[in-house]
């Protein structure tokens, strides 16, 4: 929470930055696969090499614009991630149902 508070809100540090630093520099390079950037605004849009490889080869997406498709007017511009954030929101919904249920009994 210190760091949070600290790093990210007072500084303007992102979550990234924050966990880097927390981590005192002991981390570990992922492999390319695993930060997919899905880039829907600015000069960058669709520059992530990676979006050009089969979307099963990818480990995390991130959503690195102010377009999130958890927003209420979110309209997906790529026929690649829609039917993947659809399958997501999908089984989501169905696995914090199945967790509420759980809850309540």
């Amino acid at each position: 929470a210190t760091l949070r508070s600290v790093l990210a809100e007072k500084l303007g540090a992102n979550d990234q930055t924050t966990l880097t630093a927390f981590c005192a520099g002991n981390f570990t390079r992922l492999e390319r696969r695993w930060n997919v950037f899905h880039e829907t605004g600015g000069r960058r849009v669709g520059k992530d090499p990676a979006m050009k490889e089969p979307a099963e080869r990818w480990g995390i997406l991130h959503w690195t614009s102010s377009r999130k498709p958890w927003l209420r007017r979110f309209r997906p511009t790529d026929d690649k991630v829609a039917p993947l954030w659809r399958e997501y929101a999908t089984n989501f919904t169905v696995m914090l149902d199945a967790s509420l249920a759980r809850l309540a009994d």
